[in-house]
């Protein structure tokens, strides 16, 4: 079986990872099908009931989910989601172009990764903050013939070489991040000619969350990121994310999109906006856009 590594850069020692990383194969092998049982309520064997209870997953007096099994669940759910055209589309883009190695920024369990690389037998590396999601990916690339390659670090900080992949995916990821750093390590390692593909949330997806408010703190959140999301739309500028007053996104923008990358060498040659994605009145929520590297130093 193909082996994947999870370094993690952060120094998170995260036990939760830890744990996920120990696990043995069978039990891994059947955890999406066992969790996924438990989300929609069917029907479970006493020995699956009884093995999630032993490695923490369900409670053991109430038998419902505990923090941990919640959390893989909606991992599982999300990869769920993502089963749509737009992979397909970059599993065929990946093949026409040659595509010999690949880095997912954001790529939470590696959903993207594994669905691209077996056609590729390419570089697979997956970037997230998140160490649980990381484990639960370098878990299921093996069950899956997979070899990936997965760093818990930040996007500002990617750890390639110069020229190092050629083709980078950021699937709703930049809008978390300080998004001119980002795209400047994004650029870094991309070789002349190769592609980034990202997903981004819009004004329209900001505006969707300020017209549903869970509470009054929840509201002034919203609004701060929405403001920060018109300041970089309008100057150019952005707070490094991460704290209370600095907030914890921004929206992004065709244009300072086209902006920031032009600057690194880097130019869209194409934009869409993601129909698959949830709309708010009639207007598309999350965009795409394909950009190409230009240079040839």
């Amino acid at each position: 079986m193909p082996e994947c590594a999870l370094i993690d850069l952060l120094g998170s020692k995260d036990r939760d990872a830890e744990s996920i990383l120990e696990w043995p194969d069978v039990f891994i092998g059947s955890l999406k099908r066992r969790l996924l049982a438990i989300h929609s309520n069917s029907g479970l064997s006493a020995d699956d009931l009884a093995e999630l209870k032993a490695y923490l997953l369900l409670d053991e007096a109430t038998g419902k989910p505990t923090a941990l099994g919640e959390y893989l669940i909606d991992l599982f759910v999300r990869e769920g989601w993502d089963q749509g055209g737009e992979i397909e589309t970059l599993r065929q883009m990946s093949i026409k172009n040659s595509v010999a190695s690949v880095l997912d920024i954001g790529c939470s369990s590696g959903w993207a990764l594994r669905t691209l690389g077996p056609s590729l037998g390419a570089k697979s590396v997956g970037v997230d903050i998140d160490a649980k999601a990381l484990a639960l990916g370098c878990r299921l690339a093996e069950q899956e013939n997979m070899e990936c390659c997965f760093y818990c670090c930040s996007a500002h900080c990617l750890p390639l070489d110069i020229k190092d992949v050629d083709f980078i995916i950021c699937r709703n990821a930049l809008t978390y991040v300080h998004q001119r750093t980002a795209l400047r390590e994004m650029c870094r390692a991309l070789n002349s000619n190769g592609f980034i593909f990202i997903r981004f949330e819009n004004i329209w997806y900001d505006l969707m969350r300020l017209s549903h408010p869970k509470s009054f703190k929840s509201l002034c959140c919203k609004f701060r990121d929405f403001f920060f999301g018109l300041v970089l739309a309008a100057l150019g500028w952005q707070p490094i994310p991460g704290s209370t007053l600095r907030g914890g996104r921004a929206f992004a923008t065709v244009r300072g999109l086209k902006r920031m990358l032009r600057h690194y060498n880097c130019e869209i040659t194409h934009t869409d906006e993601s129909q698959e994605r949830p709309r708010f009145m009639g207007f598309s929520t999350q965009t795409s856009v394909l950009a190409r590297k230009t240079d040839n130093r």
